[in-house]
């Protein structure tokens, strides 16, 4: 059984091998490996909220995935948080891991709706060939607003939050 805990750059050690093998798997044609340094420099950001799943039996193993969010406000005073990086270690999948993680960040959305008093839309991107999480996604109850064209382009994805809990678009 898996853990969600949200990495706060308190923890002595951030296994940051494990990071880089599961950007790896997102991204196979990532050119740079991130460092210790860069991922707390940014889990600084108040509004930065970063996620993994560790095995709660065997948590020596490392992290079983891994996903971000980042809240924002426009000029017109519109609350934004847009999803990066949702990777589950490809041994691991088929578990309710990526459901797991991503349901930690639209309830943290949703919070911090109710907390605001504002509407927030919620948004992310997904290459096309990533099947099973575009399927997530849609499950979820992310709309495809915006299809991806080719082989390079990504589906964008919304979900506006309402600070009464209600969630669509």
């Amino acid at each position: 059984m898996s853990t969600i805990k949200r990495l706060t750059g308190d923890e002595f050690r951030i296994d940051i091998a494990r990071i880089n093998e599961l950007l790896l798997q997102q991204s196979p044609n990532l050119k740079k490996e991130v460092t210790e340094a860069d991922v707390r420099r940014v889990l600084r950001d108040p509004r930065f909220y970063s996620f993994v799943a560790v095995d709660s039996e065997r948590p020596e193993d490392g992290y079983l995935g891994m996903a971000s969010v980042v809240f924002g406000r426009t000029v017109a005073n519109k609350w934004i948080g847009e999803i990066h990086d949702v990777v589950v270690d490809s041994r691991s999948r088929g578990q309710g891991i990526g459901k797991a993680l991503m349901q930690r960040l639209i309830d943290l959305a949703g919070q911090l709706s109710a907390n605001w008093d504002a509407k927030m839309d919620l948004c992310l991107t997904s290459r096309p060939s990533r099947i099973e999480a575009n399927a997530l996604y849609a499950k979820l109850g992310f709309v495809l607003t915006a299809q991806a064209v080719g082989e390079q382009g990504t589906n964008f994805y919304r979900m506006k939050i309402e600070p009464n809990g209600a969630r669509g678009l």
